[in-house]
């Protein structure tokens, strides 16, 4: 990600396609790392899932 000047706290901003031309990842590999951020975002947050 360095290597292509992308920030983690942009990487929501793209889609999986757009990652994976980004960092040149394959497709599984660019979903996986957009779902990270993602889990990465929401934990940082101090989000807590309402109890069910």
């Amino acid at each position: 990600m360095r290597k292509n000047k992308v920030k983690l706290s942009e990487i929501l901003d793209y889609s999986a396609d757009e990652i994976e031309m980004l960092l040149i990842v394959s497709e599984s590999r660019a979903k996986e790392i957009h779902t990270l951020a993602g889990f990465y975002k929401y934990r940082l947050s101090g989000s807590i899932l309402p109890e069910t």
